[in-house]
């Protein structure tokens, strides 16, 4: 039964079609786990390669305007996991408040998604595929909620 102490509801939001079975088993996995501390909400957008602006419609649909939105970027800021769950702590108390990260596809970002929403977070300086994204960033997530439970998850 989940816990629900969590007033936010996270949401990941990452581009283009999952392709590894084995990616998607750590998706499941961690998505069960977060659940068990907060709504959460894992969906998958195809774009496709024309970008249109039919689709961005359809994309931005998504989004609501009170949304805190968070793009995943290699030349975004950098948090240790630490950081990450302080970024996430404050949002707990938010009745209604949605924390969107989005996740770009084998190309990055759209351009309009960076152009709308300019704050950046960065798993690593390095350039991962987007696939490995999607399971890094839900284990962070999974793990900044422990830290912030003091589950003894995280080992410092």
């Amino acid at each position: 039964m989940p816990l629900y102490l969590l007033q936010v509801k996270i949401i990941v939001i990452a581009i283009g079609k999952p392709s590894d079975s084995v990616i998607q088993a750590l998706l499941d996995r961690y998505t069960r786990r977060i659940s068990h501390y907060t709504k959460f909400g894992f969906h998958t957008f195809d774009l496709g390669k024309k970008n249109t602006v039919k689709q961005r419609k359809r994309f931005e649909k998504i989004i609501d305007h009170s949304d805190q939105i968070i793009l995943l970027d290699e030349n975004g800021e950098s948090y240790d996991s630490i950081e990450f769950a302080s970024l996430i702590r404050p949002n707990m108390s938010s009745m209604n408040q949605r924390l969107v990260f989005i996740i770009g596809g084998p190309y990055g970002l759209p351009s309009f998604l960076e152009t709308k929403y300019p704050r950046k977070m960065s798993l690593s300086k390095m350039t991962l595929p987007h696939q490995m994204v999607r399971a890094l960033l839900l284990e962070q997530i999974y793990r900044a909620l422990t830290i912030a439970h003091n589950h003894p998850y995280h080992h410092v």
